[in-house]
């Protein structure tokens, strides 16, 4: 009797055994991109990599900032609440200031050299952040445009208007430098301040400037491609350290399949053909001269030191780093 209920103890230990085994951890992912865009697209190529590793992690994620809006999902990543962050780098430097190297305008000569720098930019990164949170990836999520109720091709064009300009320390200092007013709108109020005048020109990317209704006032659309937008794909830092090493390579691994290169021409393709619906609205897109880009280019490098100088932490020296980087990677201009 007594071996037939050691057995049966055995028999129900083995079972429980099994099942904690096969039961995969599940994550929580945070996504601030709508369903069905061309981020999403990418991340679901991400998590289906990650569940395909073979060590039974599966990942639940929320887009359409189902969890809250980017700064307050970080937060809960940090505190363990989320497990990892899909985000926009700019919203990190609350916690990391030398993330603002990333934000100047004008870091990139342009697509190539960009394509070819940041991937090389993680690891420098990735010790800054230190411990804070796990970088895994940077993604591409848009290039940075002018637009208004009449052509802007120079810096001079601007000069004396009132400019919509977003929280980014260097692009409202290069705007500031070209004369313009600057004015905090928040994205989805800055149509109708376009149509009752308290704004005449727009920071907006392309996909913001058709899809908030922007080009029906702001119908100039200038490419400038002055910041490449980037953005993070982060894990908490108590996730992290409870996931074993199976579990963090399958994440990595994952992760170093993302292409850069990819992901910024899979954007520009769809910020194409967004462009091409505003043009039958009636907007006109303006594609600056390389000179007149030159002119662009010039005022957004000048304002670096001031943006770096009143930067906290070390944002000087990860500038360092990327200039060195950069030059390892020839634009297509020379």
């Amino acid at each position: 009797m007594k071996t037939n209920t050691m057995r049966a103890l055995a028999v129900s230990a083995a079972f429980l055994a099994a099942g904690t085994v096969a039961e995969a951890r599940t994550l929580r992912l945070a996504f601030g991109a709508p369903s069905g865009s061309v981020w999403e697209t990418q991340l679901l190529q991400f998590i289906k990599d990650v569940e395909g590793a073979g060590v039974d992690l599966k990942i639940d994620y929320f887009p359409d900032s189902q969890l809250g809006n980017l700064p307050d999902t970080l937060k809960a990543t940090i505190s363990g609440r989320i497990d990892i962050w899909v985000g926009s780098l700019p919203t990190l430097t609350a916690m990391v200031p030398e993330v603002s190297a990333l934000t100047l305008p004008f870091l990139f000569d342009d697509d190539a050299q960009a394509k070819c720098a940041v991937p090389k930019i993680e690891e420098p990164l990735r010790e800054v952040i230190g411990k804070k949170v796990q970088l895994l990836h940077l993604s591409h999520t848009s290039t940075q445009d002018v637009s208004a109720p009449k052509p802007v091709r120079v810096p001079s064009d601007i000069s004396g208007m009132k400019m919509r300009v977003g929280p980014l320390e260097g692009s409202i200092a290069m705007f500031r430098a070209a004369g313009a007013t600057v004015v905090s709108v928040p994205t989805a109020e800055t149509p109708a301040a376009l149509e009752t005048g308290l704004v005449q020109a727009v920071d907006f990317e392309a996909t913001i400037y058709v899809n908030t209704g922007a080009y029906k006032t702001a119908k100039y659309h200038t490419q400038l491609n002055f910041n490449h937008n980037l953005g993070a794909f982060l894990v908490g830092p108590r996730t992290w350290a409870s996931l074993s090493d199976a579990e963090k390579k399958a994440l990595t691994d994952a992760a170093s399949h993302m292409d850069y290169g990819r992901s910024l021409d899979a954007v520009n393709a769809i910020e194409g053909k967004v462009l091409e619906r505003a043009t039958k609205g009636g907007a006109e897109i303006i594609a600056v001269t390389d000179d007149e880009r030159a002119q662009w280019k010039q005022l957004g490098r000048s304002v670096w030191p001031g943006v770096v100088a009143a930067s906290r932490g070390q944002t000087g020296p990860l500038l360092e780093q990327v200039e060195a980087i950069k030059a390892q990677c020839p634009a297509n201009n020379g």
